[in-house]
């Protein structure tokens, strides 16, 4: 059953495991969609799903594209020309000792 309820920044860090402010950073640096209900914060659960399996997300024509690359094979970025690997993004906990 997919999720429909948009996430808070509390939820979302629960669900990642880690913390409220880390979920704000990304938020910030425009690296994980949202939308604002006056003053609150929320994430669609489809931004949440696209930014922990990236690759999943994508059809078949986004991975391959024109340049006939393989699902898993690096990219050349216009910008620097330098491979990027496109393997999902992987959440962990801080170490706290």
């Amino acid at each position: 059953m997919p999720i429909t309820t948009p996430f808070t920044p509390k939820t979302l860090a629960a669900r990642w495991g880690c913390s409220e402010r880390h979920i704000r950073h990304l938020i910030e640096r425009q690296e994980l969609p949202h939308f604002r209900v006056g003053n609150l914060i929320r994430i669609p659960p489809q931004a949440v799903e696209a930014h922990e399996c990236p690759n999943l997300l994508k059809s078949a024509s986004d991975v391959t594209g024109d340049t006939g690359l393989q699902h898993g094979q690096p990219r050349k970025e216009p910008s620097g020309g330098r491979s990027v690997s496109r393997l999902p993004l992987i959440v962990a906990k801080p170490n706290v000792h």
